[in-house]
């Protein structure tokens, strides 16, 4: 799955020591190797100190016309410019139903404020037959 989108930070506290904590928004859209594609939206948390990503956890909602998939993960310890972090798809509904529980890893590069990154999902054959339409 491959996603495009504008990170927004809502609200930050800053402390004297550079930790930021901020909430934030990440809104984009997404599309897969089987042609699906779709907008997200997602919304969480981030903790930072001196360009680092200590910790950002988020929950997001992709959609398309064949249903919704709902995931959870974030990632730590790494530069706020790249990262691999990790999600669970918690949720999912139509067609991605399937996918329920699945885990996934993502890689992350980010630009200002816009961000694009890649997440491979752990799938046996059959449930990606399945997903094809096979």
């Amino acid at each position: 799955m491959e996603d495009t989108a504008a990170v927004e930070k809502i609200a930050t506290i800053s402390l004297p020591d550079d930790s930021e904590f901020s909430t934030v928004s990440i809104i984009g859209h997404w599309s897969d190797n089987l042609g699906n594609f779709g907008i997200s939206k997602c919304y969480g948390y981030l903790e930072s100190k001196k360009k680092i990503t200590l910790v950002l956890d988020v929950l997001c909602e992709k959609e398309t016309l064949r249903g919704s998939i709902f995931t959870r993960g974030g990632r730590k310890e790494s530069l706020q410019e790249a990262g691999v972090g990790y999600l669970k798809i918690i949720n999912a509904e139509g067609d991605f139903e399937i996918l329920k529980g699945s885990s996934c890893k993502y890689g992350v590069f980010y630009y200002k404020n816009a961000i694009q990154y890649t997440t491979k999902c752990d799938v046996d054959d059959a449930t990606f037959k399945k997903l094809k339409g096979d």
